[in-house]
C-alpha cells in the first residue's frame, strides 16, 4: 500500500499487488500517475519497465500468450485507456481464461463460497 517513490531506489523497481483487483495494468497506470504528480516530465515508458522487470522475477512468464481487449499494447495507449481486460490467457500452453472466464473453476461455485465465508466470518465479529 502506498507509494514508495521508485526514483529513490538504485536496485530495479518492479510493479505488483498486494492481491486486492491483482489488475497489473492497473498499477501500472496508477505508477504512471503517481510518478507524473512528483516528476512532470515522467513518461509511460518508465513505468512501463518497472511492469516488465517482473519477467526478471517470474521469467516463465515471458511464454504466457494474452489477448487483450485493445489494441495497441503499447505504454502510451495502456497510460490512457481504462478498463484493458484479458480475453484469453494461455500459461504453459493451457488455456486458463476464455472469451474473459476461468477454464479451470466454476467462478460462480467460487464466488458463492466466498459469499458464505464472508457471511460466516463477519457473524463471529
Amino acid at each position: 500500500m502506498g507509494y514508495a517513490d521508485p526514483r529513490r531506489f538504485r536496485r530495479p523497481v518492479a510493479l505488483g499487488t498486494d492481491g486486492i483487483g491483482g489488475n497489473m495494468l492497473e498499477e501500472f497506470r496508477l505508477a504512471y500517475a503517481l510518478h507524473r504528480s512528483v516528476e512532470v516530465t515522467a513518461t509511460p515508458e518508465t513505468a512501463w519497465r518497472w511492469l516488465e522487470t517482473g519477467w526478471d522475477l517470474v521469467p516463465e512468464a515471458r511464454e504466457d500468450r494474452v489477448t487483450w481487449s485493445y489494441e495497441p499494447m503499447d505504454p502510451w495507449h495502456i497510460a490512457f485507456t481504462p478498463g484493458i481486460r484479458p480475453r484469453r490467457v494461455e500459461v504453459g500452453g493451457e488455456v486458463v481464461l476464455e472469451d474473459g472466464r476461468p477454464t479451470r473453476v466454476d467462478a460462480a461455485e467460487v464466488r458463492a463460497k466466498a459469499r458464505e465465508q464472508a457471511a460466516r466470518l463477519h457473524a463471529r465479529l
